[in-house]
């Protein structure tokens, strides 16, 4: 592999708390070609999909096309960047830097929509060709236009470093 993709998207459903929080249903396996490690969020990893300062939600809608790449950051702060990954096969433990930790962020909704697609279970890719919605996934184009991709970065660059356990 050398282009970064999805392996496994999981479904999230939302938790009835009044924060906004959601979880995923299964892990979700992403592989980044920077790192050159499959990279893992446990199923049952709670978030809130937005990865970004609630300040800057007014602009950034938090369930966008962006949500699995904003799931797999919350996780990797809520972690402190210690997070299990797999390379050539073997598990390990890997530790991230806040840097790293939203540069992968970045990496990932940059990503392809068509490695998007391919991400998706078979029965999620079922109910959206069902809904002939699957001409928004068969694309090059990145997930996350590169001006929202860009500004959504800077926003945890510039007011996530309280979030990032140590």
């Amino acid at each position: 592999m050398k282009e970064s993709r999805y392996l496994h998207i999981p479904a999230f459903w939302p938790v009835p708390d009044g924060k906004g929080h959601w979880v995923s249903d299964g892990e979700a396996l992403y592989y980044s070609a920077s790192l050159k490690k499959v990279l893992v969020t446990p199923a049952g990893a709670v978030n809130d999909l937005a990865s970004i300062p609630r300040f800057f939600r007014r602009v950034f809608d938090v369930n966008g096309p962006h949500r699995i790449a904003a799931a797999n950051h919350d996780y990797r702060y809520g972690m402190g960047g210690r997070i299990r990954a797999y390379c050539n096969g073997v598990e390990e433990q890997i530790e991230l830097d806040r840097e790293q930790v939203d540069a992968l962020f970045l990496e990932e909704m940059l990503v392809p929509r068509n490695i998007l697609w391919e991400g998706l279970s078979h029965r999620a890719r079922f109910y959206v060709e069902s809904a002939k919605l699957d001409k928004y996934f068969k694309s090059d184009a990145p997930v996350t236009n590169l001006l929202t991709a860009t500004l959504m970065h800077a926003a945890v660059r510039v007011g996530g470093a309280n979030r990032f356990a140590s």
